[in-house]
């Protein structure tokens, strides 16, 4: 009778961990042209897993160049390609990407460049990779969730379906489909 307690406790254990599934950070890309020239912007955007219910909190430094998330029920992957290398040397353009430190928190954030001529005395027409993130888009999934992103700087939440529960700030976009909104002060320190 023991023997089979332990193993239907060790099967309903792996069937839970099975059951977690990760969200994913990424830096995608977009181009937005202004008169002559452009800015490519770099945009942090986390996509929670179908069928999870998650307890995700961010919290973005005020000049937009740092981002740390946590994720209280399911662990946080960093999509292919967008790792951030904190050891890379110096180099002639920004570092933009997020690294993993610990199963469910990630940092993400820009390693600056060396300054070009253009930063220095400024030119026209030029195209240009601000160094900071454009937006920051929290995608959570199709079932109750929960959020935290009061932090001063602005994010993109889209909740999905279920019944979800969001504290943010004013300076979120906050979608439709979150049911319970809850706007607080950001702290000032």
């Amino acid at each position: 009778m023991r023997r089979l307690t332990l193993c239907l406790v060790a099967v309903a254990w792996g069937m839970t961990a099975a059951q977690t599934q990760a969200g994913t950070l990424s830096v995608q890309y977009r181009f937005e042209l202004i008169q002559g020239g452009g800015y490519t912007w770099h945009d942090l955007v986390y996509d929670a897993p179908a069928g999870e219910r998650n307890d995700f909190h961010v919290d973005e430094t005020s000049d937009a160049t740092e981002a740390v998330v946590h994720e209280a029920k399911a662990p946080v992957l960093v999509a292919s390609g967008n790792e951030l290398n904190l050891t890379r040397p110096g180099g002639s353009s920004p570092q933009w990407g997020c690294k993993k430190l610990r199963p469910s928190v990630a940092l993400c954030a820009v390693l600056p460049a060396a300054p070009t001529t253009c930063d220095l005395i400024s030119c026209n027409d030029e195209s240009a990779q601000p160094p900071w993130f454009g937006r920051f888009t929290v995608n959570l999934g199709d079932q109750d969730d929960r959020l935290s992103a009061a932090d001063g700087t602005p994010q993109i939440i889209d909740c999905g379906s279920g019944t979800d529960a969001v504290t943010a700030d004013a300076t979120d976009t906050i979608g439709a489909d979150c049911e319970h909104v809850t706007i607080q002060a950001v702290p000032t320190y």
